[in-house]
């Protein structure tokens, strides 16, 4: 084999094993996730009264009143659209200075798609900053977690089902599966080409790379579970 045809191999290899990566990256990290690993909100949102809709150039806004236990220290918030762009502003009792809560937003469909969690100390007396919110947003839920340090009340609580667990794992693994035998075949192919040898042990890649996939499902759900999601049956 000529050195040209040596070089153009190898390239083709790493650029191979360059894109399973890519790809495994993408798969796992945004894919999987956002297909499979759809939280189930299980705090009894309701949803709140518009009091108020404004029209401008650009845009649109609506005032809402939120529930009484949260009325306490959010008096009203604003849910707007300026520029193809949504937010959420609070209007909160002047005595707050400091601030935590999560924004529970909800498509057209009254589906849970986003939790954003929100810590600031307020800069503007009596209002919080605008917080964006994803392009789906038809509504919003407020849950109160601190005020001025204090704590109020927990995350609102969310939940996977059990087939969801098991399903992203089973996908998590075949996935690194996959990525391994590919870069076993890039290693062995480079190893062919420059020192006449190969790898064997395709039983033991196969092993470690499911070891592997299990242990990153299970950080991913470590992660989660710190911001208050739990795992159910259903």
């Amino acid at each position: 084999m000529g050195a040209l045809d040596i070089g153009i191999t190898y390239f083709l290899s790493i650029l191979l094993l360059i894109i399973c990566f890519i790809a495994y990256v993408f798969l796992v990290g945004s894919v999987f996730p956002k297909l499979i690993l759809r939280p189930k909100w299980g705090n009894g949102v309701t949803r709140d009264r518009g009091v108020k809709r404004y029209k401008f150039k650009g845009g649109r806004a609506v005032v809402y009143e939120p529930d009484p236990k949260v009325r306490k220290y959010v008096m009203q918030y604003i849910l707007s659209e300026n520029s193809g762009k949504k937010y959420v502003k609070c209007k909160v009792d002047p005595r707050v200075s400091t601030i935590k809560y999560d924004v529970v937003v909800y498509d057209a469909k009254s589906n849970a798609i986003d939790n954003i969690h929100v810590e600031e100390a307020i800069a503007t007396k009596g209002y919080t900053r605008a917080a964006e919110l994803p392009e789906k947003t038809s509504y919003v839920s407020l849950v109160v977690r601190e005020i001025n340090y204090h704590e109020i009340d927990k995350s609102p609580f969310a939940s996977y089902s059990l087939a969801q667990v098991i399903t992203f794992a089973s996908c998590n693994v075949l996935s690194t599966v996959l990525l391994s035998l590919v870069l076993r075949g890039a290693i062995n192919n480079t190893l062919d080409t420059f020192f006449d040898m190969s790898m064997d042990g395709i039983g033991f890649c196969i092993i470690t790379s499911t070891i592997f996939g299990l242990m990153s499902s299970g950080l991913i759900f470590l992660c989660n579970y710190s911001k208050g999601v739990r795992i159910t049956r259903k």
